[in-house]
């Protein structure tokens, strides 16, 4: 999917932005950052993020950190993937090579954290309480989501492979054939949400 188009008409059609905002309003930075306001400082804040990860990782609570441990962190770093991704995707926005190294390496990292299994076991038959069926979901929702942005690396090439199974499988146990969820709305909606995205994202790729 060519992106460029709806790009441009954000940046000229305020009308036509404020209605992309109305269907989704966590879209609202991406929509800024591509009308120019921001940009500079959301890139400090990701490689601000980037450092924190690192330095929780080396002297603070590693993997039991709050903003980092589990779904709680799948949270958080996926909202700054989809910022990293948004900034990517704006070909007028100038970056230095140093700025889009950093967050390059923002994204391999928390790929590679949420795929390794020290930090959360999602490996099959572990027989751990892994918490409410919604964070789970949430979990692996975003390491498909993360397999599916690093499909060309050799380390993720299989997983991206898998993620499309993955997601359909999830989603059919999660909603039936006649449109009953497993859940009530309030824990529905976070769970099912990134896997609706991650369905998106392999759709858009192709």
């Amino acid at each position: 999917m060519n992106i460029q188009p709806m790009i441009a008409r954000v940046k000229t059609d305020k009308q036509y932005a404020d209605k992309l905002q109305q269907f989704d309003g966590s879209f609202t930075e991406i929509i800024n950052l591509w009308r120019g306001e921001g940009v500079q400082e959301k890139v400090k804040e990701i490689l601000k993020w980037r450092d924190h990860i690192r330095q929780e990782l080396k002297t603070g609570n590693g993997i039991q950190s709050e903003n980092i441990k589990y779904w709680k962190g799948a949270i958080y770093h996926k909202q700054y993937v989809m910022t990293i991704s948004a900034l990517f995707a704006d070909k007028s926005i100038v970056l230095t090579t140093e700025q889009r190294t950093g967050m390059l390496e923002t994204l391999s990292m928390i790929a590679r954290m949420v795929w390794d299994n020290d930090f959360v076991p999602m490996q099959q038959n572990f027989g751990g309480e892994m918490g409410n069926t919604n964070m789970i979901g949430q979990y692996i929702s975003f390491r498909n989501m993360m397999a599916v942005i690093f499909k060309d690396d050799p380390e993720f090439k299989q997983r991206a492979a898998g993620a499309y199974e993955a997601i359909k499988q999830t989603i059919n146990k999660y909603i039936s054939g006649k449109g009953i969820v497993y859940a009530s709305v309030h824990y529905i909606q976070p769970s099912i949400e990134p896997h609706l995205f991650a369905a998106l994202q392999l759709k858009q790729s192709g």
